[in-house]
């Protein structure tokens, strides 16, 4: 199965503390939509499954509310985004640094 994994820019882990869960770091946006970004890493089988059949499933739990969009994406969206997220965090982490 595909497995969540951490990614630079990541600033937060769902489901940290909820065992039933697979942990979903993800880069929480400040945007109007509430934007979370995933990255997915795929074993060699599922890779080679994917090419071959072109297919790509996926079951999401909505525990009977509206289903939310979803997109899916085999390139990291919002590059720049993701940098400037970085760059944010590293220059509070300075400032915190030079206060203490």
């Amino acid at each position: 199965m595909p497995k969540l994994i951490k990614f630079p820019g990541h600033n937060i882990i769902y489901s940290a503390n909820q065992p039933e869960y697979q942990p979903l770091p993800a880069l929480k946006l400040d945007n109007k939509e509430g934007e979370a970004i995933f990255c997915w890493q795929l074993t060699w089988k599922e890779r080679l499954r994917l090419l071959f059949t072109g297919k790509l499933w996926q079951s999401i739990y909505t525990f009977n509310h509206p289903l939310q969009p979803v997109m899916i994406s085999p390139t990291a969206p919002h590059l720049a985004v993701i940098a400037q997220t970085i760059a944010r965090q590293t220059a509070k982490d300075m400032k915190r640094a030079m206060r203490s």
